[in-house]
């Protein structure tokens, strides 16, 4: 593995502002209009790539070690608290000299990499064209790139006969799409009503997305601890949900649930 591989596994994506989405949920009272609340998100990811390539010299760039999703049935409480409390702590990974030179560091602390300011700037926008790319590719159910903002991971997650899946903990701008199992969507009509339960271990923001036939159609979001989310199906097809997760930190979700009336 060269030098630029490891460095793309080692360091992770962009992390949004929790403060910026709750004023997003506040300003749109709800459920959002998809312009204005995609408007809002990309304006935040461009921030947040802005602060990425500057590199203030003496403050390296710090990123989250885990992936951004974890299983977490059949764990404890203090099992949950112990995976929240390692997925966020955050590690130092590049700082930028007096020189203007950007030193990208492993997971040890050792230096991979020495990049110009210039070369690092276009390297880290390559970088994020690759993480992109491979998140577009970590699913056939859906055309991701239909999305309005490409997720830090895409997670397929099955649906059981009793509109249950499984139990699990998000981070940032993870993303789980939900289907039946054996299924690459549920075969839906006109006026069916689709409700998304789940409860958070805190209170936190999410955004409830609808695919139709590969498509992204609609999306909505939420501030709470018990969330719950319906959508009505205004033409028939089948149909993919998915939950993406728009908090600054952590949280773990339990009873989670789908249900088509």
């Amino acid at each position: 593995m060269n030098e630029h591989e490891y460095i793309r596994k080692a360091l992770s994506g962009l992390h949004a502002s929790e403060n910026t989405l709750e004023e997003v949920m506040k300003k749109a009272g709800g459920r959002n209009r998809l312009s204005k609340f995609c408007y809002v998100r990309k304006s935040v990811l461009i921030a947040a790539l802005f602060i990425i390539l500057c590199f203030t010299v003496a403050c390296a760039a710090a990123v989250i070690k885990w992936g951004g999703f974890a299983f977490t049935d059949g764990m404890s409480d203090s099992e949950k608290n112990a995976l929240i409390k390692d997925a966020t702590m955050f590690y130092a990974r590049e700082y930028q000299d007096e020189n203007g030179n950007v030193h990208y560091l492993d997971e040890n602390g050792d230096e991979v990499l020495v990049l110009s300011a210039a070369d690092a700037a276009k390297y880290e926008l390559e970088r994020q064209a690759a993480r992109e790319q491979a998140v577009l590719e970590s699913t056939t159910l859906v055309d991701a790139s239909t999305l309005p903002f490409i997720p830090h991971i895409i997670t397929e997650l099955t649906v059981d006969a009793d509109g249950q899946f499984a139990e699990c903990a998000l981070g940032n701008a993870s993303m789980i799409l939900l289907h039946p199992t054996e299924k690459d969507g549920f075969d839906l009509k006109v006026g069916d009503v689709v409700t998304i339960t789940l409860d958070a271990n805190d209170k936190c923001i999410l955004e409830f997305g609808q695919f139709k036939d590969g498509i992204f159609v609609d999306v909505g979001a939420a501030f709470a601890q018990q969330h719950s989310y319906s959508f009505t199906i205004k033409e028939p097809g089948l149909y993919c949900f998915s939950i993406e997760y728009h908090s600054a930190g952590v949280s773990t979700f339990t009873n989670c649930k789908i249900t088509v009336e």
